[in-house]
């Protein structure tokens, strides 16, 4: 009787195994949003004034409307992280860029 293919049992283990870390990332964020809604919406899930008002100086702050070029490339390096943040929030709040043009046009009162 010939031996299990080791490989073929390591290629389903790294499968599996990749396939649970996928599923674990999944549970992870869908926390990780689940904060991220506690600190910007009301108990409806309808975002708060302080909420549109972070987001809007966010928004300005990280061009999240314009772009991030810069001659100098640590300058540009620099506002691209910032616009990484400012896409990483809106991921987990749901907000599209249709909505995220709001948040630039609120003023601080």
């Amino acid at each position: 009787m010939p031996d299990a293919n080791p490989q073929g049992v390591r290629g389903v283990m790294a499968e599996a195994l990749s396939e649970a870390l996928e599923v674990g990332q999944v549970i992870l964020n869908g926390r990780r949003a689940f904060h991220y809604q506690r600190v910007f919406h009301d108990r409806d899930g309808k975002l708060t004034t302080s909420g549109e008002r972070v987001l809007a100086d966010l928004a300005r702050f990280c061009r999240a409307n314009e772009s991030t070029f810069h001659a100098d490339p640590r300058t540009h390096a620099l506002l691209e992280g910032r616009r990484e943040v400012w896409l990483r929030i809106c991921g987990f709040l749901g907000v599209d860029s249709a909505m995220a043009v709001k948040f630039v046009e609120v003023k601080d009162e």
